[in-house]
């Protein structure tokens, strides 16, 4: 039997995670896949992957909240898995 572990440096990953969707956009959001639209395809674009991992799933117009709204910290956490 296998197991696998992974691990993440926190003192990487900290200031990513405490950043605002809104601050990611600023800075990344001129990517195909943080600026497309949601196709309903797993991880096409941003908007698809927290449809896809945010539980309850949200709706579109609850991914625009999500992502005018709140951390990229707050996504994980309500992400099934966490690091999806």
């Amino acid at each position: 039997m296998d197991f696998y572990y992974e691990f993440f440096d926190g003192g990487a990953l900290d200031p990513l995670w405490r950043m605002s969707w809104k601050q990611y956009l600023h800075r990344w959001g001129r990517t195909h896949w943080a600026s497309a639209e949601a196709i309903g395809e797993d991880t096409q674009s941003l908007r698809d992957t927290i449809a896809f991992f945010v539980r309850p799933e949200p709706a579109a117009d609850e991914v625009e909240r999500i992502l005018s709204s709140e951390t990229i910290r707050w996504a994980i956490k309500h992400s099934e898995p966490q690091f999806g």
